[in-house]
Formats: C-alpha cells, structure tokens, sequence
C-alpha cells in the first residue's frame, strides 16, 4: 500500500511551484502596468507642456506681427522660426500664417482682415502640439479709454446733459447693427468708482449701469505711434509753452478729412477747437457725423498735447490725445456741441494732477458715442497700423 503523505509531498511541490510562477507573473503584470502608468502620465504632461508652449507661440507671434504690413503679404510666411527654451529642454515652437478658409480671396489673399496663426509646439518623445489662433486687427472696443490709477482723481462731468454712449450708433444718429461696448473703460477700479455716482443715466452701453468698466490695459503710445509711422498730416496748431491750449476757431472743409477720404492727421502742443457754426447749418439732427464741412474731420487724430472741444466740433473715428511736454498727463474737456462718434482714447498719465485739472472734463451739450461704423473705416483704410488680436483658438488634431 502506497504512502498517502509521500503522494502528498509532491502535489504541494506543484503546487508551489504554480504559486510561485503566478506570484512572478503577477509581479511582472504590476510592473509593467506601473511603467505604463508612468509613461502615459509622462506622455501627458510633455502634451500638456507642449500645448501651452503652441499657445506661447501664438501670443509670441500676436507680439511681433510687422507694423505697416498687411495679413496678405504675411500669408504662407513664418512669423516664429523654431524658438526653443532653456527652461523647457528639447522644446521649440514655430508658427506660421495661413489665410481664413473662410476667406473668398483663397490661400493667398486676406479679404476680410481675418488671419490664422498656426503654431506647432514639438518636444521629447514625438511629443507634438498644434494650435490655429484667428487673429484680426482691430481698435480695442469702447467709448472712452481712459487709464487709472487709484492715487488720483481722473474724471470730472460738469453738466447732466453730457452723453457717453457704448451702443453702436451710426454716423447719422440712428442705432448701428454692433453688440455695445462700455461707455468708459479704464484699468483702475478705483476710477470706475470714482466715475460711477455722477450721473448714471448718462454712461450707457455693455455692462452695469452706468456702462462703466475695468479693462486690461491698452499700449496707446504705441497704438499712436504705428498710425504715424504711416502716411499722415500734421498741424503745428497747438502751443506748447504753457497749459493753455492754442485755439483754431475754424478747421476748413477737408483739412482734417473727410468721410470719403479719411486720413490721419496729427497735432503738435495743446490745442483748442472752438468750432464755429459749420457750413452746413441746415444739417440735422445736430451732431450726426454725414453731416460733414467746416469744423469737421474724420479718421485719426492724434494730439501730441492737450485737447479742448467746444462749440460746433465734430469728429468721426479714432481720437487720440497723448499729452505734452508741459504735462506728462494727458487732458481732454469737450464742452459746447462737441461730438466725436468712434473712440476717445487718453495715453496713460505719469504724474497726480491737481484736482483742478483732471485728466477728462465733459460739460455742456457734448457726446462721445461709439459707432462700429467709424472704426470699421479705420480698421479698414489703415489695417496694418491697428492692433491684432485673438478673436478665436482651437487644437489642431
């Protein structure tokens, strides 16, 4: 008769044997699935590096884009060639231009001002990234533009029948077709406070009530400084020795541009424009910018100093007001029937003025109203000197 325990003392051999071989498989399964896990959370931070550096290289690009040069000629080209990061070891973007698909000029030709910035970001491993931005150049959205800073008090509205409109008007008075922007954007809270208990009623547009909002801030010496580096005309018809302002009572029919031929005109010192009657005294309603003749301008101007507005004053577009020498502060009173339909936008002041002369005065009968359609004339005649911006973003699969 056969042992039963002998037989017993092999089958726990195999036994262990069998144990042994799952235990090893098992711990070979974790191991790999362990080596996995970290390859796959590897791989998922270099695509995470990869696709924040792609849009690196969009914001990167957006910063360069030539002056004076329009999307048609940058088509096809590389803004960004292979730039790479100390910080971020075998890294490197390059981006490049293509046209809108959209667009009914092609592949070679920009004919709504849109423009794609394709941006691939490559790194470790294969790692690859792309993103396509739209970018479109355009003058940055509101009524007035004014910078704050929470030292100083910037505004002053002296007169309850003063408007600041950031519903889209047209040049004629009627409502334009465009969502609202802010009635004033600055880039203090403080100045927004300061502004908002004036008179509410009279601050309309996108946002609160009074349209009155805090927005990034704006470069507006270099948005001034690409508009003159374009063709432009210039009047020495301010003064610089003092604070007071030299005054042009009469601006002749076309001096300033016209709606049909719009330009860029430039002021040197601080100037006051009085505006006599225009020379169409029948125009109505008062203050539409179709109305155009003596005292009249239209596209960009830019003062290199002060600026007052009384009277029978009227402009249509961009107005830039960058300070002078006698002030590093910017200051702006438009009093009178004053009218400027566009924008107004005020460069940002250095220096705290007293509060007898702050840096936005609004009296009388003025209006500063926003109208898509006079910034779209200066978007459209000088694209290349306008500001790009992002206006879409996508991950290109």
């Amino acid at each position: 008769m056969k042992n039963p325990l002998k037989n017993s003392q092999g089958l726990a051999l195999v036994l262990a044997l069998f144990g042994t071989v799952i235990l090893i498989i098992l711990t070979g399964a974790s191991l790999l699935f362990g080596q996995l896990d970290l390859k796959i959370t590897s791989n998922n931070k270099l695509g995470t590096q990869a696709l924040e550096l792609a849009d690196a290289g969009v914001q990167h690009a957006l910063n360069i884009i030539p002056v004076e040069v329009d999307f048609t000629s940058l088509l096809g080209t590389t803004l960004v060639n292979s730039a790479s990061f100390s910080s971020l070891a075998g890294f490197s973007y390059t981006v490049t231009v293509e046209n809108d698909p959209g667009d009914s000029g092609g592949a070679t030709k920009d004919t709504n001002g849109i423009a794609i910035l394709k941006s691939t970001a490559l790194g470790p491993a294969n790692v690859r990234k792309v993103v396509k931005a739209y970018v479109r150049r355009s003058i940055p959205r509101g009524a007035i533009y004014i910078p704050g800073q929470a030292d100083k008090i910037e505004t002053h509205l002296e007169s309850a029948d003063t408007i600041v409109n950031g519903n889209d008007t047209n040049l004629n008075n009627s409502t334009g077709p465009q969502s609202p922007v802010p009635a004033i954007a600055t880039t203090s809270d403080a100045t927004t406070a300061e502004i908002s208990p004036a008179y509410p009623a009279l601050f309309t547009g996108m946002g609160p009530t009074p349209s009155i909002m805090t927005t990034p801030k704006i470069d507006v010496n270099t948005i001034a400084s690409q508009f003159m580096s374009l063709p432009h005309v210039t009047y020495p018809w301010g003064s610089s020795g003092s604070n007071q302002p030299n005054e042009v009572s009469n601006v002749p029919e076309g001096a300033m541009g016209t709606l049909t031929s719009p330009q860029i005109t430039v002021i040197t010192g601080n100037v006051h424009f009085s505006g006599l009657p225009p020379g169409n005294p029948n125009c109505e309603p008062l203050g539409s910018a179709d109305c155009t003749g003596k005292n009249f301008g239209a596209g960009v101007l830019i003062v290199q100093g002060d600026l007052v507005l009384t009277g029978n004053f009227t402009f249509a577009g961009l107005v830039i007001v960058l300070g002078g020498t006698v002030s590093a502060n910017p200051h702006v009173r438009m009093d009178g029937n004053a009218y400027i339909h566009g924008m107004l936008m005020l460069k940002e002041s250095t220096v705290v003025d007293a509060p007898s002369y702050r840096e936005l005065n609004l009296g009388g009968h003025s209006k500063v109203k926003y109208s898509s359609q006079a910034i779209q004339m200066v978007n459209s005649t000088w694209q290349q000197a306008v500001p790009a911006k992002l206006i879409g973003w996508k991950e290109d699969f």
